[in-house]
């Protein structure tokens, strides 16, 4: 599943019912609100969690007659003994707004993420990634400024673009970069004891200093960010990863082509690779395999920003053997389009989305309608499911199935890679769950970083609390192949795949079988070490050829 951290965007309903993070005192006296930032006026952050220095941040203001601009630089690394930083991650976010802060355009490079680019053209802003380009509609906020949490440059331009006083009441809007949509959080404005500015956020609190810059951030999780005597000077930016692009085998056995499939408030696109030769078969029709990616929205080849998931490969591996493959763009990503808003991206929305692909997939030339194979991946397979139980199949595959509860799942990667306490990580993940799900409480409590990683996937998961996997296996008639790494941190192969296998062996015997491999990671790759989020990064990792050996084995079984 997706592990890259997304920055959450916050539309802020300010001095509503949310609760402050901190004291928020009446206090007597003159007050100091933030003054306007000055034309070239710089400030530069060191970033403490708890007690030891993980980072600096820096930031540069410019405006000219008609235009501003903030320049936002993160380096995030280990410290040496005279303060500097060692860079092991950098992030530049650039705002740029026109004299009035209308946005005109917002530019991210990170050394982790990529690039990102948003252009601001009337009703509308083009929005460009590594991995594909579309345009989004902006009417429902205009004027909405782009914003992440790590961004204390552009904070300080919302919050002057806003008019932040004690006590106002007006709602602010912020843009999320990651999807070019509207957020909206609660928050209060009130002055502190020094009488400056204090905006509170369910992610943490700002304190603004008179020249309009924030003085410190307290972030959720225990980051603060304080400001620095001096700006100094920004170290270089770490290179950025080259965009990942598919590279098509050479003496690939199949044809591909372009498919494209009408869903609800859009239109996903895809590829369908159709083998060139079919005799092999009862129908001579080549059997239709349809995959449902994990959380994250993924391209049809598996790719998420510069992650490559090898979701590719293993299709390719599949078309080669003989089978039809459909090779689907989430929504929002590479050809896929979201032409309509109101869509909830939930449960329901993805199993209606993978049923009218499988559809499409059955009345493809070429393609045998009556033997179809659903995989699901990681939480994927919970979709995969949903679509067995209502659609007749051949068979059903479930790589590295989320088959406990959703918050044990989202807890594992704590427990394996951090060592924490099951029970506590998972309550820690309830309460992330309940905050994405809107409670105000939660939001207060809940971890930035989970909430950041999560929040893109929100409705999905949250919408996944009220399934109840165990009973829907329970309409699946098809036969079930779980394929499962031992490396994999981030579900468990005992309690999920193990376990999802033995409850559906003791209704129907045999109708689940598993096979575990040992030096394998959550995408089915090779992993002779530890697997973990930055082992993700490592574009030379290989699929297993045991599993692809073992996949391909097990699916020619049950065609007849």
């Amino acid at each position: 599943m997706r592990r890259r951290l997304i920055p959450v965007l916050l539309g802020l309903a300010v001095g509503c019912a949310g609760q402050p993070v901190g004291p928020g005192p009446e206090v007597g006296g003159t007050l100091r609100p933030p003054a306007g930032l000055q034309d070239g006026a710089a400030v530069a952050y060191r970033i403490l969690d708890g007690e030891r220095v993980v980072g600096r941040l820096y930031a540069r203001y410019a405006s000219t007659g008609d235009e501003r601009q903030v320049v936002t630089r993160e380096v995030l690394g280990a410290a040496r003994g005279d303060g500097t930083i060692i860079p092991v991650r950098t992030t530049e976010f650039a705002t740029t707004t026109t004299n009035d802060f209308r946005p005109r355009s917002y530019k991210r490079l990170s050394s982790r993420d990529g690039r990102l680019t948003l252009l601001f053209r009337g009703d509308r802003v083009a929005r460009t990634t590594d991995l594909d380009a579309q345009e989004v509609p902006t009417a429902d906020a205009p004027a909405a400024l782009p914003w992440a949490p790590a961004d204390l440059g552009a904070l300080a331009l919302l919050a002057e673009a806003n008019h932040l006083r004690p006590g106002s009441s007006a709602p602010l809007d912020v843009r999320d970069p990651e999807t070019a949509g509207l957020e909206r959080r609660l928050a209060q404005v009130f002055a502190d004891g020094q009488r400056r500015t204090v905006l509170s956020l369910p992610e943490g609190k700002a304190t603004f200093a008179p020249d309009g810059w924030v003085e410190r951030f307290e972030a959720r999780g225990g980051r603060v960010y304080e400001r620095l005597p001096e700006p100094g000077q920004p170290p270089a930016l770490l290179p950025v990863p080259e965009p990942l692009h598919y590279e098509r085998p050479a003496l690939a056995g199949w044809r591909d082509r372009d498919v494209l499939v009408d869903v609800e408030g859009g239109q996903l696109a895809g590829t369908l690779s159709v083998p060139r030769a079919t005799s092999q078969w009862p129908a001579k029709l080549a059997p239709g395999v349809l995959f449902i990616s994990d959380l994250g929205a993924q391209s049809r080849h598996g790719f998420t920003d510069h992650l490559d998931f090898g979701t590719g490969r293993i299709l390719d591996a599949l078309a080669e053997a003989g089978f039809a493959v459909l090779r689907m763009d989430d929504r929002g990503v590479g050809g896929s389009r979201v032409t309509s808003a109101g869509v909830q991206d939930d449960l329901q929305t993805a199993v209606a989305d993978a049923r009218a692909c499988l559809e499409e997939l059955r009345r493809q030339p070429g393609v045998d309608p009556e033997r179809a194979v659903v995989i699901g991946h990681g939480f994927g397979a919970r979709v995969a499911v949903e679509v067995a139980a209502q659609e007749k199949l051949q068979a059903l595959v479930l790589l590295a199935p989320a088959y406990r509860a959703v918050s044990e799942v989202l807890a594992e990667p704590k427990v394996q890679i951090a060592s924490a306490d099951p029970a506590r990580a998972e309550q820690q993940m309830r309460g992330v769950l309940q905050a994405l799900g809107g409670s105000e409480a939660a939001q207060g409590q809940a971890d930035p970083d989970d909430l950041a990683r999560l929040t893109p996937s929100a409705e999905r998961l949250v919408s996944m609390v009220q399934q109840n996997l165990p009973e829907r296996l329970e309409a699946v008639e098809e036969p079930i192949g779980v394929f499962q790494g031992m490396r994999d941190f981030e579900v468990s192969w005992r309690e999920d795949a193990q376990a999802l296998v033995a409850a559906v062996n003791a209704r129907h015997r045999n109708q689940a079988k598993l096979f575990v491999f040992e030096l394998v990671d959550h995408h089915m790759m090779q992993e002779s070490g530890r697997s973990g989020p930055e082992r993700y990064e490592d574009r030379a990792r290989a699929i297993d050829p045991d599993f692809l050996k073992a996949l391909v084995g097990w699916l020619r079984e049950q065609i007849r």
